[in-house]
């Protein structure tokens, strides 16, 4: 950056906003404001539905196709996910 400073323009500027204020705060507001309604044993299991929605959003927005093993991946994510969240809460005993 010392070498060769950035030229800041309206326009970077304010896609830097965007990224900022709806990409990264919001974004976060929305995730913890979730959170909250969410128990905490399936909190850590649905996040595990972050990287199914990348694959999902790929192929929606860009057109990319998905390898067999990878779409065979996130569909055991997927069934994984239901499988606990809809488990009845079992006591466990030591």
């Amino acid at each position: 950056v010392l070498a060769d400073p950035p030229f800041w323009t309206a326009r970077s500027l304010l896609l830097m906003a965007t990224l900022g204020i709806l990409h990264t705060a919001l974004a976060l507001v929305l995730y913890f404001n979730g959170l909250k309604s969410v128990k905490v044993q399936h909190a850590s299991v649905l996040s595990y539905i972050d990287p199914v929605s990348a694959l999902v959003y790929a192929y929606a927005i860009y057109a990319e196709v998905p390898a067999f093993f990878t779409a065979l991946g996130g569909f055991l994510i997927l069934t994984a996910s239901c499988l606990v969240i809809r488990r009845p809460n079992v006591a466990v005993s030591a």
